[in-house]
């Protein structure tokens, strides 16, 4: 079970098992109303570090931020490896206003990691959309596509930063 759920290189949840967690918490919220608060994130320039030090060195930044950010979430939230360099968090019974204070807590620790490589130290700093279940969203579809376009807002807003929707 655990290999069909685990991302094998970061050693986070992988996108399978948050697809079917995120439709059992996104029912949660349609059925009962709970608080339910979702982050995409995105490695910024991530191709640069593999151009620049391998594609060893991207897979050690992977698992680093794997570890990184897994530490610093409660443990009922899920978080995965989303795709590529994207990972993703669910967040139940969080509502937006504490959801951004762990988005920018998670930020701005990336974003003074320092990951060694083969004795190099690589920095990279990361892209945070971040979106708050409402009652407009008829699928866990539609809540992760707010996430993400929020993701995008952030990174053609220069990158190394949060953004969401204001409510």
């Amino acid at each position: 079970y655990r290999l069909k759920t685990t991302d094998g290189l970061t050693g986070t949840n992988n996108k399978r098992s948050f697809d079917e967690n995120l439709e059992r918490e996104f029912y949660r919220f349609v059925r009962f109303g709970r608080p339910l608060s979702m982050m995409m994130m995105d490695i910024d320039f991530f191709k640069k570090v593999n151009d620049e030090h391998g594609h060893l060195a991207g897979d050690r930044v992977l698992a680093h931020l794997g570890l990184l950010i897994g530490s610093n979430l409660r443990s009922d939230d899920m978080f995965a490896r989303y795709g590529g360099e994207e990972f993703a968090v669910l967040m139940p019974e969080m509502e937006l206003a504490a959801a951004l204070e762990v988005a920018q807590h998670i930020r701005a620790l990336v974003e003074a990691a320092e990951i060694d490589f083969e004795g190099t130290k690589i920095k990279v700093t990361i892209s945070i959309g971040l979106a708050e279940a409402d009652p407009s969203m008829a699928t866990g579809d539609d809540f992760v596509k707010v996430a993400d376009q929020q993701l995008y807002v952030a990174k053609n807003s220069g990158r190394n930063q949060v953004q969401h929707l204001q409510k």
